[in-house]
């Protein structure tokens, strides 16, 4: 079945799908689809299955595996997602990025729960997982690893492994070390 344009939910939108208005393979921008979803730029609130977008993604909630050149921006991502920025409320997976966490300084209520690959940063108010970037990691919770230069948590229930590593919860003269510090 061939559809030129479809209705989901309560917003109209154009675009092109092989399959039903919610399932298959869509071209263009579906408010809810399952399937595989190829797009310039995604906005929608509802993606199951595969999306590609080319430039960006300004998908409310993301299951499954997501991939845009520029930005990723989300209230959710659950399963893996590959971008320029990853700028989402909640992580749970697999991510990979120039950047992952926050285009601005604000980490507050941001939580990565999985694997985060950041060459330049990762940053969130919660971290749980296994994070590694050239730059830097910073949270106000860390459980697990941080392998990065500069490592920065106030409160680190891990390991972190780096240049320059910064754990609040320490004693003061265990703070901030060289190479390695953890916490239990």
């Amino acid at each position: 079945i061939f559809k030129s344009s479809a209705q989901n939910d309560s917003i109209q939108k154009n675009y092109f799908s092989i399959g039903s208005k919610t399932i298959g393979l869509a071209f263009g921008n579906p408010n809810i689809y399952n399937g595989l979803k190829l797009d310039l730029v995604s906005d929608a609130e509802k993606m199951n299955g595969i999306q590609v977008s080319l430039f960006a993604s300004h998908v409310s909630e993301i299951n499954g595996f997501s991939a845009s050149l520029i930005y990723h921006g989300a209230d959710k991502i659950n399963g893996f997602a590959a971008s320029w920025l990853i700028d989402v409320k909640t992580l749970n997976g697999v991510f990979i990025g120039l950047a992952i966490g926050s285009k601005n300084l604000n980490t507050i209520g941001k939580k990565i729960n999985g694997i985060g690959f950041g060459a330049v940063k990762v940053d969130a108010e919660y971290l749980n997982g296994l994070f590694i970037s050239l730059g830097q990691i910073k949270s106000k919770r860390m459980n697990g690893i941080s392998i990065s230069l500069f490592n920065k948590t106030e409160n680190l229930h891990g390991l972190q492994i780096g240049l320059i590593n910064y754990a609040g919860n320490n004693p003061k003269f265990l703070r901030w070390l060289p190479f390695f510090n953890f916490h239990k």
